[in-house]
């Protein structure tokens, strides 16, 4: 990290700088407490991007006035001043320049040392970046810790900033898939149909493909299933992730709690979107808190009728998030996990032990010219490749890619996707 490398060059090799997570947010003095008084510690607390540069240029003794919980040597913890992001345009773009976990991908894609699938993955990730449009989240769901933040608000950047970050990473670092990592990013129709209207014009258009999260209860109405969603898809919205959770609507309504009609709002968006070309993935924890059989069985059926339409279900169990709601009401007895009777077990390990059927999309590639999340050029239907394509789709596929105009970086980059795709078809299991 930039900032971090000028502050070392400034003289002050000695403070430590801590970013802190929700968990540092929630409590930064017990954060802060953590380290010995004879190490000089600064915890920038909330948004970090404003404040490192006001770190580089102020006396330690005054970091708690610029938004950094410092640690005093006599042990006092010296608090610092919340601060949130209010226009996130004015955050930096992603700088993958100095990544060295970029670099290794690089190194690992040509290690000929290496298993020709481990190869195809490290160069499927140099296509991949996240990238982020908004901060927060309309719900105060029991399981994430966003529900215990100090701050509700959801912040948006401008269309502009994020098709702009877009551009700089596709003309710089060769990226063409981008992963919004918003809690809620599909919710205003309106800033999304501006979005598509910038990314439509751009040169680079063809070949970006983008996905992220959205919620069934925001996603479901009219203006996103007739207007804004086709529309994305003809620009390359590839997935989308529905966080529904569970398919009891008890627990919906009274443990998580979120919108009980979920279930209802995701299967109208399955119905909707996956004929449109876009993958809807379906989220879905096992274990809340007080969970029944009876509400287990209620999710079963639920998770039946998303598959039968369409949808691809991931199923997990409950991991207890620090500092989430669960965590403080099981912790004070308000909540208890649920009773693990044989029954309650078999059919929980019945649904986790669900395959997601990700590969069965590429089906409808071709099919009435509506592109998939694996086309990458939709001038040309061009596939990226996958050691589940036979080996005739996968030649036929890099044919196309070698009379095609795309770019030399992407092109070079996914002329070696083909060639280790069929190498694995050939080499058999």
């Amino acid at each position: 990290m930039p900032l971090l490398e000028t502050l070392v060059r400034s003289g002050m090799p000695d403070v430590k700088i801590l970013v802190g997570g929700p968990g540092a947010t929630i409590e930064p003095a017990r954060t802060i407490s953590m380290f010995s008084p004879s190490h000089r510690v600064a915890l920038v607390q909330g948004e970090a991007e404003p404040v490192f540069s006001r770190l580089l240029t102020a006396q330690f003794s005054r970091w708690h006035d610029l938004g950094a919980w410092t640690l005093a040597h006599d042990g006092t913890v010296l608090p610092g001043k919340r601060f949130v992001l209010s226009d996130l345009d004015a955050s930096p773009f992603a700088d993958l320049s100095a990544s060295e976990q970029r670099c290794r991908i690089a190194q690992h894609v040509r290690d000929e040392r290496l298993p020709l699938d481990e190869r195809l993955a490290f160069a499927r990730s140099e296509f991949i970046s996240q990238i982020e449009s908004r901060r927060g989240c309309y719900y105060r769901c029991e399981f994430c810790n966003q529900s215990s933040l100090p701050f509700e608000r959801v912040r948006r950047s401008s269309p502009e900033r994020l098709f702009k970050e877009m551009d700089a990473l596709y003309t710089k670092h060769g990226i063409t898939f981008f992963s919004l990592t918003d809690n809620v990013a599909f919710d205003e129709p309106d800033w999304w149909m501006a979005f598509a209207d910038l990314l439509e014009r751009a040169p680079f258009s063809p070949y970006v493909q983008f996905a992220g999260y959205g919620s069934p209860k925001l996603l479901a109405k009219d203006a996103w299933l007739t207007k804004a969603a086709p529309r994305l898809s003809a620009v390359g919205l590839r997935s989308i992730i529905l966080g529904v959770q569970a398919g009891s609507r008890r627990i919906l309504r009274e443990i998580i709690p979120r919108p009980a009609d979920d279930p209802e709002n995701a299967l109208a968006c399955v119905r909707a979107l996956v004929p449109l070309g876009i993958n809807v993935k379906l989220d879905f924890i096992l274990g809340h808190p007080t969970e029944t059989i009876d509400d287990l069985e209620e999710t079963r059926r639920v998770i039946a009728a998303l598959r039968s339409a369409g949808g691809e279900v991931f199923v997990r169990r409950l991991g207890v998030v620090p500092h989430s709601g669960y965590a403080h009401a099981l912790a004070s007895g308000t909540y208890a996990l649920p009773e693990r009777t044989r029954s309650f077990v078999e059919l929980e390990e019945r649904l986790l032990a669900q395959k997601a059927r990700d590969d069965e999309y590429r089906a409808i590639a071709f099919a009435n010219g509506i592109p998939t999340k694996y086309v990458i050029d939709r001038s040309l239907g061009l596939l990226a490749p996958s050691p589940q394509f036979s080996v005739q789709e996968l030649q036929k596929s890099y044919c196309l890619l070698e009379r095609s105009q795309m770019p030399g970086l992407l092109k070079e980059r996914y002329a070696r996707m083909y060639e280790l795709a069929i190498r694995i078809r050939e080499n058999g299991p």
